[in-house]
């Protein structure tokens, strides 16, 4: 683990350019998520403005909600699937740079579209794979919220900030679907000719998925919480919207290391540039240390 660990941090801050998927992965997935938003938001101001209950003529109200409640579903729906789908493109191309950067050769752009069509099978399992994450945790969820008063665990969770426990639930839930999608995110990334991942490798990628996972909600928690701080400066929309984006970016960091990590355990056998060790030499080892010449003196005869 540590020197995995030693492994991806040196990549990670020897080539920043293996940044820029994630990177921009996020910003396209901020974008699609500001327009899905905004457009939500039109549509309901339309509502309201066209279909006043003072209107001669108003929209029957037992169809109007239900039919654009299913819109804004299926289009939310749609933007998270989308957002999965740049994560994992963003992994693939990681797993496109890496070798070229250890290698030391020009960096392939061109294959990073035909590797994400390659994997769009796997990449499309594991989507899916996500979605029915989340829809488990939220029928979980659901059961938990109509269950808890019958348990008396309300006032107890009342002894805690309302959305420090939602942010909380949130953060665990998350770090639990990443520990259970680890192997299948390691599987995108090896070779077919790759032999199977073991079982301390594949542990190895659960730790580190939780743990990245988890790393990148309480920077985008941290981002909400202050918010506040920054107030007086945020008064005009572009401030809004730079503050969210930057806040956004820092939330998605964790994720470049966590994608490298995982290329290397999918990976085991790749040539890297490991990061120097200290070479157990005289001149390094501590001065109590007692050194034993083995090479042979000439006899005095």
């Amino acid at each position: 683990m540590r020197t995995l660990w030693r492994t991806t941090t040196y990549l990670f801050w020897q080539h920043p350019i293996l940044w820029l998927p994630v990177v921009l992965a996020d910003l396209i997935a901020f974008c699609l998520r500001t327009l899905q938003d905004w457009m939500t938001h039109a549509v309901i101001n339309s509502l309201v403005a066209g279909h006043s209950v003072l209107s001669s003529s108003p929209e029957p109200v037992q169809t109007l909600p239900v039919m654009w409640s299913v819109i804004f579903a299926a289009s939310k729906l749609f933007v998270e699937l989308l957002d999965a789908y740049l994560y994992a493109a963003a992994m693939v191309a990681i797993s496109i740079l890496i070798p070229a950067l250890i290698a030391q050769t020009r960096i392939p752009w061109r294959r990073i579209p035909f590797a994400i069509r390659q994997r769009r099978v796997q990449i499309l399992l594991l989507m899916l794979k996500v979605f029915g994450m989340f829809i488990v945790a939220a029928s979980v969820g659901a059961a938990l919220i109509v269950s808890l008063p019958r348990l008396h665990f309300l006032p107890l969770l009342f002894t805690i900030e309302s959305h420090g426990e939602n942010y909380a639930i949130e953060t665990v839930v998350l770090a639990t679907i990443a520990w259970i999608l680890a192997p299948s995110a390691v599987a995108l990334l090896r070779p077919r000719e790759a032999p199977p991942t073991n079982a301390q490798s594949m542990r190895h990628a659960r730790i580190l998925a939780a743990i990245s996972v988890s790393a990148a909600a309480a920077l985008y928690y941290l981002a909400t919480f202050l918010r506040p701080s920054f107030a007086p400066e945020l008064t005009t929309p572009l401030a809004i919207n730079v503050f969210w984006v930057i806040a956004s970016v820092a939330s998605a960091l964790p994720y470049i290391p966590l994608f490298i990590a995982l290329y290397l355990i999918a990976n085991p056998d790749s040539p890297l540039a490991i990061p120097p060790m200290v070479d157990p030499t005289p001149d390094n080892l501590p001065s109590d240390t007692i050194v034993i010449d083995h090479t042979e003196t000439p006899s005095a005869n």
